[in-house]
């Protein structure tokens, strides 16, 4: 292991930025159980309160768009963290 960091030397920026985009990416896979958790708590009037005080309201249409804006961000940053993850791991590997 030794041999092969010092190897890696040159790759240090590379190898850093790959581990934390693997990080970040393995914290946005735990997101969508959590958002689940959410919709259900919203659907049975329980939403939570920075949810309702985001939109302001406890209309179920308001919230449920604000559910879906953060889905899709939340899906967008894990895609872009698991892309940045593969790329920099699989150049890394050359």
């Amino acid at each position: 292991m030794k041999s092969l960091f010092s190897f890696m030397a040159p790759f240090k920026t590379r190898l850093y930025l790959s581990t934390t985009a693997a990080i970040f990416n393995k914290v946005a896979d735990l997101m969508p159980p959590v958002m689940v958790g959410w919709i259900i708590d919203t659907v049975t009037h329980n939403a939570p309160l920075w949810i309702i005080a985001t939109t302001g309201t406890t209309d179920p249409w308001p919230l449920a768009i604000t559910l879906s804006i953060i889905a899709i961000i939340v899906f967008g940053v894990e895609s872009l963290f698991q892309w940045g993850y593969q790329y920099g791991f699989m150049s890394l590997s050359q």
